[in-house]
């Protein structure tokens, strides 16, 4: 799969080569800044997803601690 992508880039780039030179090379330029971009935003997101994640976790556990504790406690009388 990998071959295949990587003849179909080169291919693409080629051909527009052929159509206009000028056009390729502006591609050519901007493209890097796009994709590191887009690699920088993903590992912020990714973190930021990773943290809400965690949070929802903790939450989640309290509440089926507190799920599973209430029938005990409410079988139990308080003793004054």
């Amino acid at each position: 799969m990998g071959v295949r992508y990587a003849i179909q880039i080169i291919g693409g780039v080629v051909i527009l080569f052929a159509i206009s030179w000028k056009l390729c090379l502006v591609m050519l330029s901007i493209v890097p800044a796009i994709v590191i971009g887009a690699v920088v935003y993903g590992k912020f997101v990714r973190s930021l997803s990773k943290k809400v994640q965690d949070a929802l976790a903790a939450v989640s556990f309290e509440f089926i601690y507190l799920t599973n504790s209430l029938p005990m406690l409410l079988k139990n009388p308080l003793v004054i």
